[in-house]
């Protein structure tokens, strides 16, 4: 998992947001051994050796071990539970994968009057396999950041993929006290630090992060209302605004001007592009050469590129419709040369199987 890694290999994430997440984790893991060295192991040093044995680097490893193979088996007769089960935590994930792993609770024998059977663990399939065919399961549909924190590794193709995007509040804005005072009202994000941070993913933008930006793009003409009678205009709350559906063409549009640029300020934060990426991934003997991290690494912030600049490409096309009302037409994937195809399967993390 990325949050074992050395300095040197954190470097390689730089630009990307698992940074942030993979050095939460290392600091939180770094308070609770000091919690435990201050309280249980300090009270009782006969028992606990932090020389040699129940040292930092030993209480990493026990809490790695149990973090990426630990299971969640709900059909246990006792009730569900999360176990460490042997061989299961062997199985490789893969997020095109249905099958799932299980508890199965043991039959009465004879209608209960001799007892119970034993519960067992069960791998339920989701597809015949051959003999000697690799099986594989699903940990979740999580994104290639989160499969690199949990697990120690990232995927070229994952369709469940996102990238972190952060937007803010402009202190010039004429309505910042209002739009300030709706944010804390509504508990979102970190305001004044690192700003309001949402996911992007290959298919869709998340409506928290629309609803987000339309209130962010307000202008003080968009609050106000005809008054009474025709008479004068009266100033509506920002909590009056149906913040779900679009306000107007022009708040729309900056809207996606936002998004758009937020993506580009994302880009510029890895030192490298994705077509550097592509060039150390294209010298197939070369890359296989690097060390594991680095792999999972390059290969990491090249889906989270590919994913910022798909936004930026969905984004402008839909400026086009907002300006001109006409839907930029986009080329059909079946239409396309069989290079060109294979990439956009690659940039949406879609697998198609003969």
């Amino acid at each position: 998992p990325s949050y074992t890694w050395s300095d040197d290999e954190l470097a390689l994430l730089e630009g990307s947001p698992a940074i942030v997440a993979t050095m939460s984790m290392k600091n939180k893991l770094q308070k609770e051994y000091a919690n435990l060295m201050a309280t249980t192991f300090s009270r009782n040093p006969r028992m606990f050796d932090t020389e040699t044995v129940h040292t930092f680097a030993h209480f990493e490893w026990a809490f790695t071990m149990l973090f990426s193979r630990a299971i969640r088996l709900d059909n246990l007769s006792e009730g569900p539970a999360v176990s460490l089960v042997p061989y299961a935590d062997l199985i490789n994930h893969s997020p095109f994968s249905t099958a799932y792993i299980n508890a199965q609770t043991g039959e009465k024998i004879a209608g209960g009057l001799f007892g119970q059977e034993d519960d067992t663990v069960v791998v339920f399939a989701d597809r015949p396999f051959k003999k000697m065919e690799q099986f594989f399961i699903s940990y979740g549909q999580k994104s290639n950041a989160e499969l690199l924190l949990l697990y120690g590794f990232s995927l070229d193709r994952n369709p469940f993929n996102s990238v972190e995007i952060s937007v803010g509040l402009l202190e010039e804005d004429p309505l910042y006290g209002e739009k300030f005072s709706f944010l804390q009202a509504a508990g979102r994000g970190d305001i004044e630090g690192q700003g309001l941070v949402f996911p992007l993913y290959n298919d869709r933008y998340p409506n928290e992060l629309l609803e987000c930006l339309r209130m962010l793009c307000v202008t003080p003409s968009d609050l106000e209302k005809p008054g009474d009678w025709g008479q004068g205009t009266n100033m509506v709350p920002l909590s009056a605004l149906d913040l779900t559906t679009p306000l107007d063409d022009a708040n729309e549009a900056l809207v996606f001007e936002a998004i758009i640029e937020a993506c580009k300020l994302g880009l510029e934060r890895y030192p490298t592009t994705e077509d550097d990426d592509t060039a150390l991934m294209s010298d197939r003997q070369m890359f296989k050469g690097l060390p594991q991290n680095a792999r999972n690494a390059i290969r990491l912030r090249r889906t989270e590129k590919r994913l910022l600049k798909r936004t930026i490409a969905t984004s402008e096309r839909r400026l086009v419709q907002i300006r001109t009302g006409v839907l930029d037409p986009t080329p059909q994937p079946w239409k396309l040369p069989p290079k060109r195809f294979d990439k956009l399967l690659d940039e949406i993390g879609v697998e198609i199987k003969p």
